[in-house]
This record gives structure tokens, sequence and C-alpha cells, in this order.
């Protein structure tokens, strides 16, 4: 079931080899647009679209590291972030990171994810919970305690290794590495475009 977001989102990176280079390759924003309804992807060569379409009621306001999205209570159906990028994860090592800061608890906060049947998705809830990734052929992703105080920034990273055997997903909050998931199923995506703020 999905929920409204009523949060800050900061910076999402997606990124297939993080540590080869500064700029992450595939999805970076910096949400320092300032207004309208445009998100300049800033990766380094990117993918999707130069800049990521914000629908319904969000804003841009003040971020962790600069700027950020408000939601403001929409469904996800109306209010989302549409990158144009469909997730293409197979077989590479990634990386997807945020800051985030809550400004209210409903039952469940969509963050991020797919919307078609929501097989690629991150979300949190009540104030001390997890903030998890699940998708089909992925395990559940907890990191354990990561959701804040209301207006608290808390940065939260899931590192995909495809070099183990078998695959692990590792959580990490503000830095912080958690017990990392083996991975024994085989990662499939959906073909709707990655969002931010949604995951339907």
């Amino acid at each position: 079931m999905h929920r409204h977001l009523r949060s800050v989102v900061a910076l999402v990176a997606c990124a297939g080899a993080v540590a080869a280079q500064q700029v992450p390759e595939i999805l970076y924003y910096k949400l320092n647009d300032g207004g309208g309804t445009l998100a300049l992807n800033e990766a380094s060569p990117g993918a999707g679209f130069t800049q990521a379409v914000v629908n319904g009621a969000f804003t841009f306001g003040p971020g962790q590291l600069g700027g950020g999205l408000v939601g403001t209570g929409q469904t996800g159906a109306n209010a989302y972030v549409d990158t144009g990028y469909t997730l293409n994860l197979q077989g590479t090592s990634w990386t997807l990171e945020f800051w985030y800061t809550p400004t209210s608890y409903p039952s469940l906060q969509y963050l991020m994810g797919v919307p078609v049947g929501g097989s690629f998705r991150v979300y949190g809830a009540a104030q001390g919970g997890s903030i998890t990734l699940t998708g089909s052929g992925l395990g559940t992703v907890s990191a354990t305690g990561a959701m804040p105080p209301i207006g608290t920034w808390v940065h939260i990273a899931y590192v995909f290794d495809a070099t183990t055997t078998p695959p692990r997903v590792t959580p990490y909050v503000n830095g912080a590495p958690l017990a990392p998931v083996n991975q024994t199923g085989t990662l499939t995506l959906n073909t709707g475009a990655f969002r931010l703020g949604s995951q339907i």
C-alpha cells in the first residue's frame, strides 16, 4: 500500500563504479534547481533524462548538502520525480545513496522505486524503524534503526557487490556499515523508469 511521502530528498546517486570517479555515473541529483519542474542529473556520463521531471506537489527547499525536495503529502501516483532511467543493474556492482529527513510519520513512506509492480523500492515508516531496500530477486536489506527523528538528516547507502560469491548488499547508515545480506536470487527489474518520492 502506498502512503504519502512527506520528506526531503537531498541526494540520490546510483553508480556502477563510484570508487573509480568522484561523480556518480548513472544518476546524481544535487537538487539545487531552486524551483520549477525539472531537476538536473549531474552524473557523468549520466542515464535517463538530462533533467528529471518533477510531477505533482513537490517544492525545492534546503537539503543537507545544498538543495532538496519537499513532499506535500500527495500520493506517489500524482507526486514523483521521473528520472527517465530504466534500471539496468544486472551483473554489475552498484551503489544507491541519498540524504533524507522526514517531516511526519505516515504508516509507510516510499522514498524511491520503479512504478511497474514496485519490484525495486526503498521505504521507511515510524521513527527508529528501518529504511528498507527490496525488489524482485533481491533479498530484503534493512538499514536497521535508520528512520530518523523529524528534522534530523540521515545518510543511507546500499552497496551491491557483484564480485563476491554469493553477491551481497551492505547497508550503511551515516557511513557506518551494517551486516551484509547475501543475495542468492537473480535481480529482476521492471521496465518502468526509476522514480524519486514514489514507487507506483
